[in-house]
């Protein structure tokens, strides 16, 4: 599997995704749209990762890139690939496919647990712990878009169940 990752500063490192590509053996390659204008090719990546950032998705006049890179997780959507949103990524993803990003209430700011959302049992984070903790800095959040599933939630920052509010 190649994994490409969209980096949103030059602070946020690869972290653990880079340990997980090298431990699975997976091409690892990153683009950062505030740097460059010429996205990836969608044929060069199987999974698209989008990192958080310290800004907001509507922030065009400080970062006209976000246009850019809207664009292009829409493009790698149309095209089947899979896309996993980090903090500011799920946002920028839930906003691409047309659900609401608003703010939170409070901010979310430090080292804090996220838990595996209720019932979910996709493949995609099979062998990873029902609960880590992660680096936190927002105070937004999203409804989950239709055909999208939610992985992990945090006590801080719930993430609202649109099936138990629509009765399903």
């Amino acid at each position: 599997m190649k994994i490409h990752v969209l980096q949103h500063s030059a602070l946020n490192t690869l972290g653990s995704i880079e340990e997980y590509a090298i431990t699975k053996n997976y091409p690892l390659e990153s683009t950062r749209f505030y740097e460059i204008k010429n996205p990836p090719a969608l044929d060069s990546f199987d999974l698209l990762i989008i990192m958080g950032g310290s800004m907001g998705i509507y922030d065009y006049e400080e970062n006209p890139w976000l246009k850019d890179e809207k664009a292009f997780i829409k493009q790698a959507i149309d095209a089947g690939k899979s896309v996993l949103g980090i903090c500011l990524g799920a946002q920028l993803l839930a906003d691409v496919l047309s659900a609401r990003v608003y703010e939170n209430g409070h901010r979310e700011m430090g080292w804090f647990p996220v838990k595996a959302a209720a019932g979910n049992k996709t493949e995609f984070i099979k062998g990873l712990p029902e609960e880590i903790t992660v680096f936190h800095w927002h105070a937004r959040t999203f409804d989950i878009p239709a055909g999208a599933t939610h992985l992990y939630r945090s006590e801080g920052c719930k993430i609202r169940d649109l099936f138990t509010e629509a009765g399903l």
